[in-house]
């Protein structure tokens, strides 16, 4: 992602009062608080971040995805609010308490053309599975895309199937009998 487009995105959040988490390297993380969400995402994804005050301190750096941390209703109020520059970059719910921002050329979407272009597959015969916000690209983009039970209703209405089980209690195995074997 441009770091001007980074630190436009940082700057405009703080209105928000929310928890940003600015990953700049496969394994560099920044987070500027030591807050609730921020704690446990950081716990979840095993990450040991940097804590700093100001985020244009990284700006050297090449950054890949912003996070925002918070509750879901004000994450909404985010997701309004930088709807009219959706054309500079991608932004999806990952989580209910996650919004992330990253560039247009990222995508799971195109993750998955890619790795079928690499394999010399034919995207039209993969499924891709997803219950997320950052799944809908993938899903779409797919032979067969297959949303989990637990999805939201808006990230359903994307799928070609959806699952009767969720993510723990196997519905990754409901699509493995019913398309694979």
């Amino acid at each position: 992602m441009p770091r001007t487009t980074a630190l436009n995105i940082l700057n405009q959040l703080k209105q928000f009062n929310i928890e940003p988490v600015v990953y700049w390297d496969i394994y560099g993380i920044y987070a500027n608080t030591n807050r609730n969400y921020a704690n446990k995402y950081l716990e979840t994804c095993g990450a040991i971040p940097t804590f700093i005050d100001d985020f244009s301190e990284i700006t050297h750096k090449s950054i890949y995805k912003i996070i925002a941390l918070g509750d879901n209703e004000v994450l909404k109020e985010v997701e309004r609010h930088f709807a009219p520059q959706s054309n500079l970059f991608n932004m999806f719910f990952s989580g209910q308490h996650l919004f992330e921002f990253c560039s247009l050329s990222a995508s799971k979407g195109l993750a998955l053309n890619h790795a079928c272009t690499i394999l010399g597959i034919n995207i039209n015969e993969t499924i891709a599975v997803g219950d997320s916000g950052n799944d809908i690209s993938m899903i779409t983009a797919a032979g067969v895309g297959v949303a989990m039970q637990n999805a939201s209703d808006h990230i359903k209405s994307f799928a070609d199937y959806v699952t009767t089980k969720n993510c723990v209690t196997n519905g990754v195995a409901e699509v493995i009998q019913k398309f694979i074997l």
